[in-house]
């Protein structure tokens, strides 16, 4: 019970809040789309059917274009179901920021930071005569603008408290930068110890870096914490906020990534 009582003092009220804010948004909408499409229908049969035939020349458009059936199927029996109000929703909520193409600001970063990863065809023709069976993987990852390079080394732990330890060590030497980008980022003795390493490695000039998910730690990372972080001089941003853009809710538009970059040398 006394258990309990702590986990329940670390829930986030600005966290709670915010969702609390956000899911009044949403079902405003909703109604709206409700109210909207309900006079239609009583006033205007024939601006109904038109839509109607719009929300299946949409649907054979997702259904072509798309290419990744996880995210098209589920659209496409909403907008079947529900022809106007599911092609409406899709319009509002579906259209961006989960499609496979990227958008024309993220091709124009991939191709800023192609300037600093040059591939090298003799190290994959290598990993593919010495580890044939492998060989698509590289292959993919270059396609994407990730090179493959050599004369580098990879350690496994088999837990995360093996790993974090070590974390902790190479955090401790960082000298240039440290880039830390995670899905969850919560309150307790570990984070406690991590961000007594930022603070110090702040104070010391370097570049201390720390991107996290909103919605994965809205109800475990107070804003006070995130105002804390910024006064100690740690460059701290949330992605994709939850109480901002409510007209496009991207309730899978998350951030899961879990890495750590250290000089440019170690990553996790």
């Amino acid at each position: 019970m006394k258990k309990m009582k702590k986990i329940k003092k670390r829930i986030n009220v600005d966290g709670v809040i915010r969702i609390v804010l956000t899911g009044i948004a949403v079902i405003a909408q909703l109604i709206l789309l409700i109210l909207i499409l309900t006079y239609m229908k009583q006033s205007a049969v024939l601006l109904y059917f038109l839509l109607e035939m719009l929300s299946l020349a949409g649907a054979l458009i997702l259904a072509v274009k798309n290419e990744i059936q996880a995210y098209t199927v589920p659209w496409l029996i909403i907008i079947f179901m529900l022809p106007v109000f599911g092609f409406l929703l899709y319009l509002l909520w579906g259209r961006t920021g989960m499609h496979g193409r990227k958008s024309r600001r993220m091709r124009d970063i991939l191709a800023q930071s192609g300037q600093w990863l040059k591939p090298d065809e003799s190290v994959l023709a290598h990993l593919e005569h010495s580890h044939p069976a492998v060989r698509t993987m590289p292959r993919y990852i270059e396609r994407e603008g990730f090179p493959l390079y050599k004369n580098t080394d990879c350690r496994y732990y088999e837990l995360g408290e093996m790993q974090f330890e070590q974390m902790l060590t190479d955090l401790e030497d960082a000298e240039k930068f440290i880039f830390l980008e995670y899905f969850i980022v919560a309150q307790g003795k570990l984070w406690e110890r991590v961000h007594e390493v930022l603070r110090r490695k702040a104070a010391e000039g370097v570049d201390v870096r720390l991107f996290f998910d909103d919605m994965g730690s809205l109800l475990v990372f107070p804003s006070k914490v995130y105002r804390q972080l910024k006064a100690e001089n740690i460059k701290v941003r949330r992605f994709n906020p939850v109480h901002k853009n409510i007209s496009r809710f991207y309730i899978n538009y998350r951030n899961h990534q879990k890495i750590v970059v250290i000089d440019g040398n170690i990553g996790y």
